[in-house]
């Protein structure tokens, strides 16, 4: 995650997460953000981005799963 203000990228912000139950990720002190699991088919990590002075930014990054489906009619 990263913060621009007036398309200008800010620094000195730090980042925190808040998994959803089931969605598990990490983040470094970059902001970079890995999911390392996800136990069900839906999930949400709320980020927060905070620097003294400034209202804190809260944005969600929401992930599922791809399923494959059943097999369908072959065509002719």
């Amino acid at each position: 995650m990263e913060v621009y203000l007036n398309n200008n990228l800010q620094t000195g912000w730090t980042f925190a997460i808040s998994n959803s139950v089931g969605c598990t990720c990490t983040v470094n002190s970059n902001g970079e953000i890995t999911l390392t699991s996800i136990s069900q088919d839906n999930g949400y990590v709320d980020i927060v981005a905070s620097k003294a002075g400034y209202t804190s930014l809260t944005k969600r990054f929401s992930v599922s799963k791809n399923k494959q489906g059943v097999q369908g009619i072959q065509g002719e």
